[in-house]
């Protein structure tokens, strides 16, 4: 089920951007993802699963086709996702934002912290810094900042830093517009320049969004990207870090949060562009009372199971 919705995720995301003419450096190239000698076996079972549940996007390469294809230096063949894309993330929110607030219908609130929501029965009251907004429905689109905003969610729902640099020069067999990661990071070269990341480090609620990268991580992608590529100079001259939501099970939390109209969309262990376009067109359908079909099946991604897995409907197993 999860796979099914972020395929049709990043469908979506092409045709959006497609038939919006959005210009935010959308190229659908595929991501290349480095195994060692001793994951072949799991990776051909990777491949043998996805297939055998419909899936034919997984696949392998041999070390020849990733030199070519992103200038990685492999030993051993790698994993190929074939339908993967890469975008400017700021250049497609910006697209978005620009599209809905020229309408009637939407405004844009930013710099505006939300202390608190309030059920009052008919309506919501969103309290924040500048005043009180009173709503029929709220959706909270609230990733790692989920537990500092609704308490029961402290234990469930961690922030994670995960990192990134950014350098000019790097590689020059590093291709551009494709997905590139090792074992312990990622990279990508954009113009001319590179961006290295890595870490997964569990933090407290309170410290979501906390942007205090960590130099010695960074140095330590450098070497790793130098076990791929060859050691061509970089000169960072960025560095920055930031918190996605992480639950127990790694699935992300698409639902309603109090069995009425308030909505949640978070936890998506670092796989936010795979789950937040659709999962927020998933919950506009729900809201609006729309015919379509269940992208996030409550059984698989609704908030019970994180805060009360006792009393949770889980889904049935099928056997094959």
């Amino acid at each position: 089920r999860y796979a099914q919705s972020a395929y049709k995720n990043a469908d979506l995301i092409e045709e959006t951007v497609q038939s919006e003419g959005y210009e935010c450096e959308y190229a659908r190239n595929g991501w290349i993802q480095a195994r060692d000698q001793a994951d072949q076996a799991g990776l051909e079972a990777s491949i043998q699963a996805g297939t055998a549940a419909g899936f034919d996007d997984w696949a392998s390469l041999p070390p020849e086709a990733v030199r070519e294809k992103g200038g990685m230096r492999v030993e051993d063949p790698a994993g190929f996702s074939r339908r993967a894309a890469s975008f400017h993330p700021a250049k497609w929110v910006w697209s978005l934002l620009r599209t809905a607030i020229a309408t009637p219908h939407v405004e844009l609130y930013s710099r505006t912290r939300v202390l608190a929501i309030t059920d009052q029965g008919e309506d919501y009251a969103v309290q924040t810094e500048r005043g009180t907004i009173h709503a029929r429905f709220v959706i909270n689109a609230t990733e790692s900042y989920t537990a500092i905003l609704h308490p029961q969610y402290r234990g469930k729902l961690h922030p994670v830093q995960t990192q990134a640099a950014f350098g000019q020069g790097g590689p020059a067999s590093m291709r551009e517009h494709i997905g590139l990661s090792g074992k312990r990071g990622f990279f990508g070269r954009h113009g001319s320049g590179v961006m290295i990341g890595s870490d997964s480090t569990q933090l407290p609620y309170h410290l979501a969004g906390k942007n205090q990268p960590s130099r010695f991580i960074t140095k330590f992608l450098i070497g790793e990207m130098h076990r791929y590529f060859d050691p061509d100079p970089i000169e960072i001259t960025h560095e920055w870090s930031g918190t996605p939501g992480f639950t127990a099970d790694e699935f992300p939390i698409v639902g309603l949060i109090d069995g009425k109209r308030q909505y949640l969309i978070g936890g998506m262990c670092g796989s936010g562009t795979a789950v937040s376009f659709n999962g927020a067109r998933h919950l506009v359908q729900k809201i609006l009372g729309l015919d379509g079909p269940d992208d996030y099946p409550a059984v698989y991604f609704a908030p019970t199971r994180i805060l009360d897995p006792q009393n949770h409907h889980w889904p049935e197993i099928e056997k094959r």
